[in-house]
C-alpha cells in the first residue's frame, strides 16, 4: 500500500468523481507497477488498513473503503473464493485510496483502544447529523466490530461523530 501511495502521492487527477479518477488511474503506466496483489492479505489486516486510513484523514473516498469492506464482509459467507474477493477488494481499494485526497503513508502499528463503545449513543448521533455517510459509516463500523473486535473501528466511528456537522 505504502508503495502505491507513494508513487501517488502528488499525481493531480483531471477533474471528476471517484470513479472517474479510479478510470484515469488504471491507464497510467505508473499504475502496472503497483497492481500487483501481496502474497497473503487477511481480513484483519485489511480492515485495520481501510479503518485507520479513514481515521487518519476523514477522507470521503477512504469512508467509502471502509463501507466497502464492511459490505464485502457480509457476503463472504456467500463467495466460494473468498480469498480471490478479498484480493479483488484489495486491488480496488488500493486504486481509490491513490486517488484520494489524503495519499499519506500508512502506519503498521497497532492500535490499543482508550475508546469504549457506545453504540446506541453512537447510532442516536449518527441519526441526528441527518447525514446518511456518517449513518453508513457507523452501521459499518459496528458490523465490523462486531465481527472483528478491533479497536479502529471504535476510532473510526467516534472521529467521525466528533467531525460531524
Amino acid at each position: 500500500m505504502n508503495q502505491a501511495l507513494s508513487v501517488f502521492h502528488d499525481h493531480i487527477y483531471r477533474k471528476g468523481i471517484i470513479i472517474d479518477h479510479v478510470e484515469e488511474l488504471v491507464t497510467l503506466e505508473k499504475y502496472q507497477a503497483i497492481a500487483s496483489q501481496p502474497d497473503s492479505l487477511s481480513l484483519e489486516v485489511v480492515a485495520r488498513i481501510v479503518l485507520t486510513q479513514y481515521s487518519a484523514s476523514d477522507d470521503f473516498t477512504l469512508l467509502h473503503g471502509v463501507t466497502g469492506f464492511q459490505a464485502l464482509l457480509s457476503l463472504i459467507p456467500f463467495i466460494e473464493d473468498q480469498d480471490a474477493a478479498l484480493h479483488y477488494f484489495w486491488q480496488a481499494y488500493i486504486a481509490a485510496a491513490c486517488t484520494a485526497e489524503y495519499r499519506e503513508l500508512h502506519s503498521n502499528e497497532r492500535l490499543h483502544s482508550d475508546v469504549v463503545a457506545d453504540w446506541s449513543h453512537w447510532f442516536e448521533r449518527s441519526l441526528e447529523t441527518e447525514n446518511d455517510h456518517t449513518i453508513k459509516l457507523t452501521y459499518s463500523c459496528a458490523r465490523l466490530y462486531d465481527s472483528l473486535r478491533l479497536p479502529e473501528a471504535l476510532h473510526a466511528v467516534k472521529y467521525r461523530l466528533e467531525n460531524a456537522s
